[in-house]
């Protein structure tokens, strides 16, 4: 299985090669920040988001994570990619993820592809192999619509899906979520920005069925608060 390529005593080393193998990066400046630092408050507990990408050169750093219990990170994923430009606005991804939290097949080969598909519109899709072959995957799209100088309106969209059940993940084969949100940031200064909105979330298919059956619930809508930094 092509997972086997990356077991998981290999993650983290390969995780580090990626960022630091390549001499010529340490000539490229740093940039990125962290998109998504937020508090989703609403129904039963109140959740913590994060997604940041930092990238040097064509090495990227992606660190997403938070936990539907509380506001701590409980859970984190790090990925590290090499990320070529392919054509105008498109970038390959190419690289590993290792999940930081409980249970096991934590580690994933990743390929993907980013693209700025219009002026206000950005996509990206990605593809997850685990270390037992587990095939996963997760489209989005990002909108940003300029309505003031100093404020935007953000609406996105994700849809997750999986090649085949994964019951230790709570996942059966086809699409299992959808996450529809929109956010109304207002820039504070330069690489500073505050924001507000709201999010729904939806487990589809047998995905649902399953979450339905240990009495999780299928879908919720939370309001959104937080802040963007970029560098």
């Amino acid at each position: 299985m092509i997972g086997r390529f990356l077991p998981c005593r290999a993650a983290l080393p390969a995780l580090a090669a990626l960022l630091l193998a390549p001499a010529e990066a340490a000539a490229q400046p740093l940039q990125g920040g962290i998109d998504l630092l937020e508090l989703h408050p609403g129904p039963g507990n109140t959740h913590l988001v994060m997604e940041s990408t930092w990238e040097l050169g064509q090495l990227a750093l992606k660190a997403d994570g938070g936990s539907d219990t509380r506001p701590m990170f409980e859970e984190v994923e790090l990925q590290g990619l090499w990320m070529p430009a392919i054509a105008t606005g498109v970038k390959l991804g190419l690289g590993a993820r290792q999940d930081l939290r409980p249970g096991a097949d934590l580690t994933h080969a990743v390929a993907g592809v980013e693209a700025q598909l219009a002026p206000w519109l950005a996509g990206e899709h990605y593809v997850f192999v685990s270390a037992r072959g587990d095939l996963t995957g997760s489209g989005k799209l990002v909108a940003r619509w300029t309505l003031a100088p100093a404020l935007a309106l953000e609406p996105r969209a994700q849809l997750d899906w999986s090649a085949h059940a994964v019951p230790r993940e709570g996942l059966a084969a086809g699409a299992t979520g959808l996450e529809l949100s929109a956010r109304l940031r207002r820039q504070l200064t330069p690489n500073l920005d505050v924001y507000a909105g709201v999010i729904h979330e939806r487990a589809l298919g047998a995905t649902a069925a399953l979450a339905r059956a240990d009495g999780n619930p299928v879908h919720v809508t939370r309001a959104v608060i937080g802040a963007g930094l970029s560098l």
